[in-house]
């Protein structure tokens, strides 16, 4: 990632090292899942296994749980309108919060889909399956332009109080899925990334 070339290790770290360290984890976690998706629905689609619904429908829920909602929240909440702020400029600020603004609506398309394809599995399962390499692909992109232009723009603009801030934002949220206390919705996904008795490390 550039951002990290830029970012030197102190003992204690830097504010701006501990939020962008928070920021690229929770990319690390929400990627997990995201090719988890992909791989089972590639595995459904070449006849390799069984469609889990329950499955795939955890793991909807941990990208409008954390991804869409706590997550992209927590960037246009204290990331993106400081970086305005401090002269970051409008483009990349705007493209960031379009990222997000697609995805919101891509994953609600998904989950309409799903909706179908639970209650009819024969007509909207191919749909559904074209959709996520797509999505994918997407998804990983956005989270690489933050990495390599949002977070090393943001650490050119934004003075040192702001990364404070940053920091103390995305270290008091938790994550449902790999944080200490599970969502029950999101069980059949721990089972899936964990095993059935596995430890989770963040």
């Amino acid at each position: 990632m550039l951002i990290q070339s830029k970012l030197v290790t102190e003992n204690p770290p830097f504010a701006v090292e501990i939020a962008v360290g928070h920021i690229c984890s929770e990319h690390r976690r929400i990627i997990r899942v995201l090719e988890a998706l992909a791989a089972h629905g590639r595995d459904v689609a070449a006849g390799a296994c069984a469609a889990d619904l329950r499955l795939i429908d955890a793991m909807l829920s941990y990208f409008e749980m954390f991804s869409s909602r706590i997550h992209d929240e927590a960037e246009e909440k204290y990331l993106l309108p400081g970086m305005r702020e401090h002269g970051a400029p409008d483009s990349v600020v705007d493209c960031a919060i379009g990222a997000h603004r697609a995805g919101r609506q891509r994953l609600t398309a998904l989950r309409d889909i799903f909706r179908v394809w639970q209650d009819q599995p024969a007509v909207a399962a191919p749909a559904f399956l074209a959709q996520l390499p797509d999505h994918f692909a997407v998804e990983t992109l956005s989270f690489s332009f933050e990495e390599n232009v949002v977070l090393p723009c943001a650490f050119e603009t934004l003075p040192t109080g702001s990364w404070t801030l940053i920091a103390d934002a995305f270290g008091m949220h938790e994550d449902p899925l790999f944080g200490t206390r599970p969502a029950p919705a999101l069980a059949p996904l721990q089972r899936c990334l964990f095993g059935p008795a596995s430890s989770q490390v963040n």
